[in-house]
């Protein structure tokens, strides 16, 4: 018996321990009371636990209600009182467990929470942009604001070699044409796609067999103009293309 008692003494001091624990570095959801009168009675949020007994009432972040909370607990912290709704060993669980409260509360439409939001994301569904509103965004847009290409306005200051050549005016256009439109005239678009890989894996290119005109050579050269290659950059292109035609000699289909 008394052999007995001390196993389940053991027993409940570790699990005495344990939930220790798990209560000083755990994750909970809540729920905020106000009793003022200048916001909604309930907020619902989740975070650590440490947080919630120094006091921690939430994070308002919707225009809405940001500025009142924060005035109100800083002027009147005593209209907010805080319960620990769950507690759980991981925060997943505390966000998914928030999530699952204010969808079965609705606190969306719910005049009575002061949530403007499921979880950290804003649910939009449904709700359409009033007019003085698209006038901004476009405003802003127009502005230059908001998102800006990291390249936007930059140029490289090399001529592009095609430009304002067309099939008329060019026969390397008008043959690359006719090519493309042998080999893929009447075929579905999976199919093409097919094609041109079992024909580039077989060594096939669009330049085999063909040179360059005078005209293209002198578009080709004033675009490399002006890019500095040291001799050791020279030695290694040559050693490459060497090395590659010694590879694929014999095998290329023209």
């Amino acid at each position: 018996m008394a052999e007995n008692r001390e196993d389940q003494k053991a027993i409940c001091i570790k699990e005495i321990i344990m939930f220790s624990k798990r209560i000083s570095v755990g994750y909970c959801t809540y729920l905020t009371i106000y009793s003022g009168n200048k916001l909604p009675l309930f907020y619902i949020g989740q975070t650590t636990l440490d947080k919630v007994r120094n006091g921690y009432h939430g994070s308002v972040q919707s225009k809405v209600f940001k500025k009142i909370w924060k005035q109100e607990i800083k002027e009147h912290p005593g209209l907010f009182k805080t319960s620990i709704i769950s507690i759980h060993d991981h925060r997943e669980e505390a966000i998914n467990r928030e999530i699952y409260l204010q969808q079965r509360l609705d606190v969306l439409n719910n005049p009575l929470y002061i949530n403007r939001a499921i979880g950290r994301m804003v649910d939009n569904k449904g709700r359409k942009i009033t007019p003085e509103h698209a006038a901004k965004i476009t405003a802003s847009r127009k502005a230059g604001k908001g998102y800006i290409p990291w390249n936007k306005g930059l140029k490289t200051g090399k001529p592009v070699w095609n430009s304002g050549l067309t099939k008329d005016t060019n026969d390397l256009i008008k043959r690359m044409g006719e090519h493309h439109s042998s080999v893929m005239k009447g075929r579905p678009r999976p199919a093409q796609s097919k094609a041109l890989k079992e024909r580039y894996a077989e060594g096939w290119s669009p330049r085999c067999g063909k040179k360059h005109s005078e005209e293209v050579k002198e578009i080709i050269r004033r675009k490399k103009q002006g890019v500095p290659q040291s001799e050791e950059a020279r030695k290694n292109h040559s050693n490459a293309a060497k090395l590659w035609w010694d590879k694929r000699k014999g095998e290329i289909r023209c």
